[in-house]
């Protein structure tokens, strides 16, 4: 019964599916869903962790050219880093 009142009867924004969730797993919200995302999908998620460190390691460059292509109109080519240890 609390699951169906968490997605049914409460606002979406209270996020209660959730919070159950995260308190099942009894980690806090933002672990609980990566271990979610990971059981679900463990080579979907290994692309995200994979991305994620490209996106990172390449922040400065990416929003360099996020605001040229703004600026061009137009889809505009960047060159990024990419080390061996992004698996």
């Amino acid at each position: 019964m609390p699951g169906l009142v968490a997605r049914e009867v409460a606002p979406a924004s209270w996020q209660w599916p959730e919070r159950i969730a995260a308190r099942s797993l009894d980690l806090p919200r933002w672990e609980a869903g990566q271990r979610l995302m990971q059981s679900a999908s463990p080579t979907a998620f290994r692309a995200i962790v994979a991305g994620d460190r490209i996106v990172t390691a390449n922040r400065e460059t990416i929003e360099g050219c996020s605001k040229a292509a703004v600026r061009a109109r137009e889809t505009v080519r960047c060159t990024i880093k990419v080390g061996g240890n992004h698996q």
